[in-house]
């Protein structure tokens, strides 16, 4: 299993070569392309939304999931999908038994910063908001694992940094923005982390229907950006149109 140093240490290379990096919602599609792999607690062909919905636990069933299909030997690193806000979840177990199934990293996913308006002030009032979220990752962090945090903008990033977040996941809508505006957003956010980890690397995520070509325009202008992290909807869009080996070849290039 990959230590989180050995794996930080092939993504700042890739980064030194000026090569993308590239990860993705895990799949039962063809991996070689990924760095990493983040795998969450929904079932096959179900929105990652749903798992923010009152329809199961999202991590008991990633431990469940991962009991039937162990991380072996082979493929990319893979990051356990954690829904930090639950308030029930003991985090130092939980973590022990992801130890041992095979992962390396944590990523908050379901993450409460896809929630806003009235209900999320309610959340955050309550402590079952996006600071609940942070704790964990510091948490994980200070245990020695690699760590990615989803951020929804300037604050949250700036927290999750402070927290010891290796890896950023930053929102953009290509398909409905142009590479240079998405590139703005996530330089703006990358200068704000950095001014409080200077080490950390952000991927760009989040949108479904995109040409490899317009990403590769994304990650030629956002000089902050280090990669792409593809979801699940980009995934069957992308293995729909035959894309897949061009997106290969781009983490190759």
């Amino acid at each position: 299993m990959m230590q989180r140093e050995e794996l930080l240490h092939a993504l700042r290379g890739r980064v030194r070569t000026g090569v993308p990096i590239l990860a993705a919602v895990q799949s039962p599609l063809d991996t070689t392309a990924w760095d990493f792999t983040i795998a969450c607690g929904i079932p096959h062909g179900v929105d990652l939304a749903a798992s923010l919905l009152p329809i199961g636990n999202a991590n008991q069933q990633l431990l469940a999931q991962s009991r039937q299909s162990p991380t072996g030997a082979d493929g990319p690193p893979r990051v356990a999908g954690i829904y930090a806000a639950d308030p029930l979840l003991q985090w130092k177990p939980h973590l022990a038994e992801l130890r041992a199934l095979g992962y390396c990293g944590v990523v908050n996913s379901p993450s409460i910063c896809a929630v806003d308006g009235h209900y999320r002030q309610m959340l955050e009032d309550h402590h079952f908001g996006y600071g609940r979220e942070v704790e964990f990752i510091a948490t994980a962090s200070d245990a020695g694992w690699f760590t990615a945090a989803h951020v929804g903008g300037v604050r949250d990033a700036e927290q999750m940094a402070a927290a010891g977040a290796d890896v950023l996941l930053v929102p953009v809508e290509l398909e409905r923005c142009s590479p240079s505006e998405c590139a703005a957003k996530l330089d703006a956010i990358a200068e704000a982390a950095r001014a409080v980890s200077p080490d950390l690397l952000l991927l760009a995520h989040g949108a479904d229907r995109i040409a490899t070509a317009r990403l590769a325009e994304l990650l030629q202008q956002a000089h902050s950006a280090a990669g792409y992290y593809c979801g699940a909807a980009f995934l069957r869009e992308a293995r729909q149109e035959g894309l897949l080996p061009r997106l290969a070849a781009l983490g190759r290039s």
